[in-house]
């Protein structure tokens, strides 16, 4: 099957995201604020880069790990 490369990423990422529901399970209070955190993230992420820009999201992300 051709994939996009798209869809390649895509799968890369979902991957990536499953780890992280591996790495903090729902269990433990603090995993669960670890995971509300990172979903928070998640949904800013997209803003924070078409205001600032790449460089300085990456680098506000860095700063903040």
């Amino acid at each position: 099957m051709i994939r996009t490369r798209e869809q390649r990423l895509a799968a890369k990422i979902f991957k990536q995201v499953q780890e992280v529901d591996r790495k903090f399970p729902t269990t433990d209070e603090d995993s669960k604020k670890q995971r509300t955190r990172y979903g928070g993230m998640c949904h800013k992420l997209p803003i924070l880069i078409r205001t600032a820009g790449l460089a300085q999201a990456l680098a506000f992300l860095h700063a903040k790990a």
